[in-house]
């Protein structure tokens, strides 16, 4: 593909390479950025200016997943919602962008929202078509790839969204249900009346995890009308909800999209999934090691 700007672009590498000249006094204002600083609770200037009390919460809130790993420090990210920041259009969007400047054959971009929530919050997200709800942020971001930036590789526009999978990373649990009644800490098997009746907890149990599915399913179709990419498990391993399915007749099992805990996320960035990461121009640019 040709590389040249079009009228009305923002072009996200020279804004990277100019960013670059100058200095910050908060790191987490930066395009060129590493999973660590995206995945802040709390903004650094917002907490240089908390009280002491509130300091040390906020400081706390931030350590969601960095805890899990210190190579979220190492891993080079593009801060998707400061380059739309850039454009002061009023858009919501995503929070990190793996660019993958020489895409070639299978090859994907990643676009994710990381979120230090559990999973009852993240459902909720997920159902929201508001503007508060994921999809609101994900369909904004999608639109500023196909209309409003440039990034200077071999893909752009239309071509990088259809190329580009859609993942969420949280603080939650993806091995645990949202909703579990006190009545069965830790069970799975449905406990039943002396009439044989499943009884209350199991039916809250059983009505939680069907609603689950729902979203998931409801969400998935959302992404798909957006016309980001599905990925095969070998393609983009680890341990993600929802589970791969087909989506057509003889298609292989994939993912609409994924959503990761804190704890599944660690082990891909420490598996090295991101280490050798074709950044291209943006190589020489990111800031790491940032704690």
């Amino acid at each position: 593909m040709e590389n040249r700007v079009q009228k009305n672009m923002l072009n996200v590498l020279n804004e990277v390479i100019l960013e670059h000249e100058y200095f910050f006094q908060y790191e987490d204002e930066r395009i060129a950025s590493n999973v660590y600083l995206t995945s802040l609770s709390c903004a650094l200037r917002k907490l240089a200016s908390l009280e002491e009390n509130g300091k040390r919460e906020a400081l706390e809130k931030n350590q969601w997943l960095v805890k899990e790993t210190d190579k979220a420090q190492e891993i080079p990210v593009l801060a998707f919602d400061r380059i739309a920041g850039k454009l002061s259009n009023g858009k919501r969007s995503c929070d990190m962008f793996f660019y993958n400047f020489q895409q070639e054959a299978e090859e994907l971009h990643y676009l994710a929202e990381l979120k230090n929530i559990d999973k009852k919050e993240l459902l909720s997200m997920l159902a929201d078509l508001g503007q508060d709800g994921m999809f609101n942020k994900v369909s904004d971001s999608v639109q500023l790839i196909k209309k409003e930036l440039e990034f200077g590789g071999s893909q752009e526009h239309e071509e990088l969204v259809c190329h580009t999978h859609f993942f969420v990373v949280y603080a939650g649990k993806n091995n645990v249900p949202a909703q579990r009644p006190i009545e069965m800490p830790g069970r799975r098997n449905v406990s039943r009346d002396k009439q044989g009746k499943q009884n209350r907890a199991g039916r809250m149990v059983t009505n939680s995890e069907k609603r689950e599915r729902e979203i998931y399913d409801r969400f998935g179709e959302w992404i798909l009308k957006l016309g980001l990419k599905a990925c095969r498990e070998d393609l983009f391993p680890g341990k993600a909800l929802p589970r791969a399915r087909k989506i057509g007749q003889g298609s292989s099992k994939v993912r609409l999209y994924s959503i990761f805990s804190a704890h599944d996320f660690a082990e891909i960035l420490d598996h090295g999934f991101f280490d050798m990461w074709k950044w291209g121009k943006y190589e020489d640019y990111f800031v790491i090691n940032t704690l």
